[in-house]
């Protein structure tokens, strides 16, 4: 699989069911992409949801994908690998007009209702268009679809994230 090569930010997800690469929309929601790669690379301190210590690590590394529904979404970002659990805050929602979920392979923020964005995020397996403006889309899946709908026809929690890696091009 081959990296993606026009200019961007991207995110490549590596997984133990294989690689995949994400464009992040940083010039359209630049709040949120801030914040997943802050969280990616570490160098946005959040509260470890075991110790209850701030770190500066990679807060995805070594994480489980507790949410795979075929058809609909996989969801990861638990600090507890149980769709429970932030990064020990909260950031407010961010809507662009021209992002929407309106295919497979949409990046968007998991939340509990508006404004409670932290770490976890998911990836869509179909078009959920009921979820606009109320979940911030923030990157969409550029190479390795194929990889997200293996793990998608997983059961939920069976698929570790090795690393998130950002990739900055151009």
């Amino acid at each position: 699989m081959a990296a993606p090569t026009a200019d961007g930010l991207y995110a490549r997800f590596n997984s133990s069911e294989g690689t995949f690469y994400a464009q992040l929309h940083f010039d359209k929601v630049p709040m949120t992409v801030a914040n997943f790669v802050g969280l990616a690379e570490g160098s946005q301190a959040w509260v470890n949801f075991n110790t209850g210590a701030v770190e500066t690590t990679p807060f995805y590394d070594g994480l489980r994908i507790p949410r795979a529904e075929p058809g609909f979404v996989i969801q990861m970002g638990s600090p507890s690998n149980t769709l429970s659990g932030d990064p020990g805050y909260k950031i407010s929602d961010e809507f662009h007009p021209d992002l929407f979920h309106d295919a497979a392979g949409v990046l968007s923020m998991a939340n509990s209702g508006g404004d409670t964005n932290g770490s976890q995020f998911f990836i869509t397996l179909g078009a959920a268009p009921f979820l606009d403006r109320k979940h911030s889309v923030f990157g969409r899946v550029v190479e390795g679809m194929a990889v997200v709908e293996a793990i998608g026809a997983l059961p939920g929690g069976t698929v570790q994230m090795h690393s998130v890696e950002i990739l900055r091009i151009g």
